[in-house]
């Protein structure tokens, strides 16, 4: 599932449990003030950064996915920032 075309111009996203593959394209909202997020489906923050206009964001979940080199059909939620993998307890 892809993300709808919105207004570069919105302030305020809330994504709801959309199953969205990624939400990469929403850095392109770049006037967004205020994102919240139902379920990250990410393994990687790091777009977020140039929402530079950011001044409130909400994670409820971390989509767990296979990880590579985990053992075939091992889910668990990790994600990846500046390069550095952390492992999200339970």
């Amino acid at each position: 599932m892809t993300l709808p075309p919105v207004p570069l111009n919105i302030r305020t996203a809330k994504i709801w449990h959309c199953n969205y593959q990624t939400l990469a394209p929403v850095a392109e909202l770049v006037n967004l003030e205020t994102l919240v997020i139902a379920t990250f489906p990410d393994n990687c923050l790091d777009f977020l950064s140039e929402l530079t206009q950011l001044r409130f964001l909400s994670i409820m979940h971390f989509a767990a996915r296979e990880q590579p080199g985990a053992a075939p059909g091992t889910r668990e939620p990790a994600f990846l920032v500046a390069g550095h993998t952390s492992k999200l307890g339970r």
